[in-house]
């Protein structure tokens, strides 16, 4: 693998005749100061909040453990097996700094924490966190108070080994509910929340093998939350779970032969359908399945999506109107930007590098200029890299 320098300055410079008739030359390029130190090892997965009510992004990074030579509180050592959550604040230019008063951040969770996810639990009008920890079989919920601060963590059973954690209102009844993707039992569980931070036990949808993610989005098109898992063991496929309003889900699978580690749901040609873009590690390639509406899909169109990409995020980089689709791969630390031309195909418009094996990513508008930027979480260097959109 070829040398990587943390302060790197990463710049995108697509050719133009990558770009859609009457797009925008896309420019991506460091934050001042990325990337981000984060004060715990072997970051696993990343997510963007609020989490002091300033109204400017944040980000929360699950680590694996914590790390004695940068945190020296007491309970910190060689030893320890505790899970780490950092809270990274950001100041709304694209800067972000760990938030130390009194040293809280970062906060302990349960061991080796896979998945998180962000919202109001309690309804109290402050972010809380969700942590999926795939050893203990169990979901860790942390309420937060709008001063980056966070309670006793309550834990959930989950069973199957859950990878990841997505956050939604499945039964319609104003509150949040969990949903978790399970790698070990081929499974979705749904845990509904009671609006307090508690949940009830969870309800298992069997789907395909090896669920490594899952997203949320309505497919149908009907007002319920819907749900699709990316599987890359054996049957490598994605299955889509329709929901019924009510909690429960009618589970169909889409066979991909490409190992799909990662998947995105956007309308990626313009008809008002959602359209779904996997990141196939095995293939080096990205799969789009265009939307019918109905909650079905079309065949799988592949298109170039650098090598061993497992992370996936759609976002209008080049504010075109279509959106785009930026992929990272742990394998060789690169960042590949796909561009749209409106219809659903894609260029691979340049790869660079993204950080020192980058295992999460996440778009928002971070300088909060109007743009969607890139956060890269970096599991060996334990950073995360922030990419503004010029």
């Amino acid at each position: 693998m070829r040398s990587r320098l943390a302060g790197l300055a990463l710049v995108i410079l697509l050719s133009l005749a990558f770009l859609p008739q009457g797009a925008t030359l896309v420019s991506l390029s460091d934050a001042p100061g990325s990337p981000f130190p984060v004060m715990a090892l072997r970051p696993q997965a990343m997510t963007a909040g609020d989490f002091n009510n300033d109204g400017k992004i944040d980000l929360a990074v699950a680590s694996y453990k914590c790390d004695p030579e940068r945190d020296q509180r007491s309970d910190c050592d060689a030893s320890a097996t505790n899970g780490q959550v950092s809270i990274l604040v950001g100041d709304g230019t694209g800067k972000f700094e760990e938030f130390q008063a009194g040293q809280r951040s970062p906060f302990r969770v349960a061991a080796d924490p896979k998945g998180i996810a962000v919202g109001d639990l309690d309804s109290d009008g402050n972010a809380d966190i969700v942590t999926a920890h795939s050893a203990s079989n169990k979901v860790a919920v942390r309420r937060g108070n709008g001063s980056v601060d966070f309670v006793r963590a309550k834990q959930f059973d989950v069973p199957g080994a859950p990878t990841a954690v997505r956050l939604a209102d499945f039964d319609k009844d104003g509150k949040l509910d969990i949903a978790t993707a399970n790698v070990v039992g081929d499974s979705v569980s749904i845990l509904l929340g009671d609006g307090t931070g508690n949940f009830g036990s969870p309800k298992t949808f069997k789907v395909g093998n090896g669920p490594q993610m899952l997203l949320v989005a309505d497919l149908n098109k009907d007002g319920n939350l819907d749900i699709v898992t990316a599987n890359s063991s054996k049957t490598e496929s994605v299955s889509v779970l329709i929901s019924d309003g009510a909690g429960g889900f009618a589970v169909s699978h889409i066979a991909l032969g490409t190992m799909p580690h990662a998947v995105a749901a956007a309308d990626l040609n313009g008809d008002g359908n959602l359209d779904l873009a996997t990141a196939n590690t095995s293939t080096n390639n990205v799969a789009i399945l265009l939307g019918v509406g109905d909650g079905s899909f079309g065949s799988p169109t592949n298109f170039p999506g650098g090598t061993n990409p497992n992370v996936i995020v759609a976002a209008d980089f080049d504010r075109d109107g279509a959106p785009d689709l930026a992929v990272i791969s742990a394998s060789t630390s690169d960042l590949s930007l796909l561009l749209n031309d409106g219809s659903g195909r894609f260029s691979l418009g340049a790869t660079v590098v993204a950080g020192n094996v980058p295992i999460d990513l996440v778009a928002g508008d971070f300088n909060r200029d109007g743009k969607p930027d890139l956060a890269v979480a970096n599991s060996a260097s334990n950073d995360v890299t922030v990419l503004l959109n010029r």
